[in-house]
């Protein structure tokens, strides 16, 4: 593979994994798709936290008082901040064939993380099968509305422009069957829906149109 990896992975269970990098690489943004390859399936996952650790040095600038604009700067951006990125499994690819099921098993820690290219988000977001996104709806300690609503901004970039409007059309309606019934859910949703596709106009009961 000869992709750069995001990071290794620290800690996992069924449901999600935690991943360390640097600042030092491309940080990754709220909503991306990620993989795992571990050996005979890909595990897919979608990027909902991150925390970025301090360190003794940072500490101690925190408290200095007024410092020199070079200082600051020099450790902003010469300084390799630690990074734990939180992912929630979404599901995994085995044989080829796509599942939007929990892995069979979490990885291991070490284990590399990369980016999906285009061609594997489209493979995983067959516009006929979205039902993977609740697993985002279920997720603990997540901002769920925004998450739900970067996801599907970033996974319709990737889909080939004539298909875009019928793939946020699908994925859409399924996130509002998903969450119909949980009206404290189901507002926030659509807010944050409307604030990432503003050419949509939704509303409160989940109706939308172009």
């Amino acid at each position: 593979m000869d992709q750069l990896p995001i990071g290794r992975l620290l800690r996992a269970n069924a449901k999600i994994c935690v991943v360390g990098c640097s600042s030092q690489q491309t940080i990754p943004a709220m909503g991306m798709i990620v993989k795992i390859p571990i050996p005979q399936i890909d595990i897919f996952g979608v990027i909902y936290d991150m925390r970025i650790n301090d360190v003794g040095v940072v500490r101690q600038l925190s408290v200095a008082g007024d410092l020199p604009d070079e200082v600051l700067q020099d450790n902003l951006n010469n300084r390799n901040a630690p990074i734990e990125i939180s992912i929630a499994f979404v599901g995994y690819i085995q044989n080829d064939v796509v599942m939007h099921m929990l892995p069979p098993h979490p990885p291991l820690s070490l284990e590399k993380i990369y980016y999906c290219d285009e061609d594997e988000i489209r493979a995983f977001t067959d516009p006929a099968r979205t039902r993977y996104i609740r697993h985002l709806l279920t997720l603990e300690d997540a901002p769920i509305p925004d998450l739900v609503a970067k996801h599907l901004s970033t996974a319709v970039s990737a889909q080939h422009e004539e298909f875009r409007s019928g793939w946020i059309n699908a994925a859409m309606h399924t996130t509002i069957q998903l969450v119909k019934d949980n009206p404290a859910l189901l507002i926030p949703v659509l807010n944050a829906l409307a604030d990432a596709f503003p050419e949509i106009q939704i509303d409160a009961t989940g109706e939308y149109s172009w």
